[in-house]
Parts: C-alpha cells; sequence; structure tokens
C-alpha cells in the first residue's frame, strides 16, 4: 500500500538536536511527499544545519519566518506549525505529521503508524510512545489512552479538516484530539512504536504536557 504524507516541522534554536530529526526522516522506508520546516527566526546555527540538508533532497524545503513582535510560547509552535501546512495543503497526500526538530525514530517508524491506520478507518489521530532521558537512561512518558504525543502527531486528512486544523493557542495539541473525539473520530499512541524526545518535555516552545 502506498503511503502518502506530508510533514510539518516548526523549529527555533534546535542546532543540538535538529540533525537527529533529519537523518530519521531521510531514512524512513517511506519517504515524505514534502517536508516543510519552519524556522522561527532561531538564532543558532538550526538554519544552516538545515540548509545543509534541503540542498540534497528536493523534498525537504525550509521557510524562514521573522517575527516582530515578542513571541507568545504558548501558540507559538502552532503558529508556524500553520505557516507550513499553508504551503503543503494543496498538495495530495492522506496524512500530515507535525514533527518537533527534537526527535529521533527507527526507519520503519511512520510506515509502523501508517499500518496501524489502514487497519482502523476511525483512528484520526496517533503518535508513537515517547521516551526521554532525565539522567537515569531512557524510559517510557506515560499518556492517557487517547492522546498522541505533540513532538510526533500523524494526523488523517480528512480528520485534519474536519477539526479545523491546530489552534494557534496553548493546548493545540489536546485541543485536536477533543474535536476529533466529538466527531466520532478515534485518537491514540501505539506502545509498541516508539521514539525518541531528546529534549525534555516542557522545555520547548508552545509545549503543554498531558500526562494521565
Amino acid at each position: 500500500m502506498q503511503y502518502r504524507y506530508v510533514i510539518v516541522t516548526p523549529v527555533k534554536d534546535e542546532e543540538q538536536y535538529i540533525e537527529q530529526t533529519l537523518i530519521s526522516v531521510i531514512n524512513q522506508t517511506v519517504t515524505p511527499i514534502c517536508w516543510v520546516i519552519v524556522d522561527d527566526d532561531s538564532q543558532d546555527n538550526t538554519t544552516n544545519l538545515i540548509s545543509k540538508y534541503s540542498t540534497n533532497y528536493a523534498w525537504i524545503l525550509l521557510h524562514k519566518i521573522k517575527r516582530g513582535v515578542k513571541r507568545d510560547l504558548g501558540s507559538a509552535e502552532a503558529a508556524a506549525f500553520n505557516v507550513g501546512y499553508n504551503i503543503v495543503k494543496n498538495l495530495d497526500f492522506d496524512f500530515v505529521v507535525k514533527l518537533d526538530g527534537d526527535v529521533r525514530f527507527a526507519k520503519d517508524y511512520f510506515e509502523r503508524l501508517f499500518e496501524v491506520f489502514s487497519r482502523d478507518e476511525k483512528l484520526g489521530i496517533a503518535s508513537g510512545i515517547y521516551l526521554e532521558d532525565y539522567g537515569k537512561g531512557w524510559r517510557r512518558v506515560s499518556m492517557p489512552y487517547y492522546h498522541a504525543a505533540g513532538a510526533s502527531k500523524v494526523v488523517r486528512k480528512n480528520c485534519f479538516e474536519q477539526i479545523g486544523g491546530f489552534l494557534s493557542e496553548p493546548g493545540w495539541d489536546t485541543v485536536d484530539e477533543i474535536k476529533a473525539l466529538s466527531l466520532s473520530w478515534t485518537t491514540a499512541h501505539v506502545a509498541d512504536v516508539e521514539f525518541f524526545h531528546l529534549k525534555n518535555e516542557g522545555t520547548g516552545m508552545g509545549i503543554v504536557k498531558t500526562n494521565n
């Protein structure tokens, strides 16, 4: 089965992690149609690192935005995502992925998630389960059964359109699930598909932690 998907990644000052994310996506068994990385006025070497890869991979697109006013950390991530989504929204795809620039995962990460979607036509939003390291080794982070991790969230296009996309406000990564559930979609994380969140939850922009 052919899985058609696009990725949108909002980033800001991720030079410490972004290359691991780039390599993880490039090595996927299923290549995205397009990957838009929206650089939210980074002040470090993030942009240069992304440019190094986008030069060699035509499906990686770097889009830079400048902010003339103080950033609202509660909504900056979703707002940057929406800028990127507007670039790819007219392409022919079945899934949209919101992916952070501080994660890494196995080469079959997306393929395995898409296989789960293919078995459940009502599954609208899903992710793998994520691991973080607080100095004692990598440990899984507990989430409610219905919650998909905001750092690597896959949304079926029909579901994304029905919920009106992501709101540019705090809590966007739970509001989308509430909307989807109210429209009879299901949402979940897949316990046997893992990814590593390299920057611990809550230290980035616009993240609202959701535990059980």
